[in-house]
């Protein structure tokens, strides 16, 4: 697919392949803030100056009219790497490595899927447990395993690189508080054949909010956007002295009831399994969602630029 030329793009360097008059193809990874579609290229990482849509893994020919030039600090600054990987709302250089693995290794892949990855079933929690587990590492390779690793090392060389990237980057943003003191963990979450993103953000008692009870308390929200369902706030409170967690559900519209008794279903078998106290409620139209605070970037990312 050809969608433009290099005048439409800047760069942090005018390397050989950016030479003008070169044609390089890349492939559309995600979008930056601003809705500019990103290309992966051999040579560079390159963001289009232009909002149109284009599918995550497309093919693109880029001709280099004019030589790009470096980006505005207000630009580079808008586009910092933990920023982009939240306004993506996927992962798409996994979704890529999952792919690869499951063309070439299926058996690998299907150990995978049942061990480190999150999705709908009975295993989720542990799912999410293990992969908070190894973000608090900060090693990739410790989440996807040795063996997958190198499966997709082989077959998409460069491609490890970049996710390995992202690990660390996300790993240091559910690290370091942001304002308010919240921290924000970044969980891929296997829906079907595609991966989506969980937003798990958390905080202790102290995190800009009084509490008159003078118990130990955890806050954490679980920020995500359903196709079915739309945006979706799962807003708890765990105080341990107290054995209790409250739950309140955000959504866009009203849940059917159907759906909101599945919940306090799960809600209280989970109660009776951990032995915890507690009460889980519906909010919806508005749903009240918490308007969390623009994430800041760890430190600069070598190879994403505007």
């Amino acid at each position: 697919m050809q969608i433009g030329n290099a005048s439409t793009v800047s760069a942090t360097s005018s390397s050989p392949g950016l030479a003008q008059g070169a044609v390089l193809s890349g492939t559309v990874r995600g979008v930056t803030p601003q809705g500019q579609p990103i290309v992966q290229a051999p040579n560079a990482t390159l963001a289009l100056d232009t909002r149109a849509q284009v599918p995550d893994g497309t093919r693109v020919v880029l001709k280099v009219e004019t030589v790009p030039t470096l980006p505005s600090p207000t630009k580079a600054a808008a586009l910092a790497p933990a920023q982009t990987l939240v306004q993506a709302k996927t992962w798409s250089d996994l979704d890529e490595a999952l792919k690869v693995l499951s063309t070439i290794d299926p058996a690998r892949f299907q150990h995978v899927a049942q061990t480190s990855l999150p999705q709908p079933g009975v295993k989720l929690t542990a799912q999410m447990l293990f992969f908070l587990s190894a973000l608090k590492g900060g090693d990739f390779k410790a989440w996807l395993g040795d063996s997958a690793s190198r499966v997709i090392d082989r077959e998409r060389p460069g491609l490890l690189t970049r996710l390995s990237g992202d690990f660390q980057i996300m790993a240091k943003m559910a690290d370091e508080p942001q304002q308010n003191d919240w921290r924000l963990a970044l969980i891929p979450f296997l829906n079907g054949n595609s991966i989506e993103q969980v937003r798990f953000y958390h905080r202790g008692r102290n995190g800009g909010e009084n509490e008159d009870d003078g118990d130990e308390g955890t806050r954490f929200v679980l920020d995500l956007d359903l196709s079915n369902i739309g945006h979706v706030q799962i807003d708890g409170l765990v105080k341990s002295e107290q054995k209790r967690m409250d739950l309140i559900v955000r959504t866009e519209t009203p849940l059917n009831e159907d759906w909101r008794a599945d919940i306090a279903e799960i809600f209280v078998n989970a109660q009776d399994l951990i032995g915890l106290d507690g009460g889980v409620a519906f909010q919806a139209a508005p749903g009240n969602f918490i308007e969390f605070p623009p994430i800041t970037s760890p430190e600069p990312h070598p190879g994403l630029f505007a």
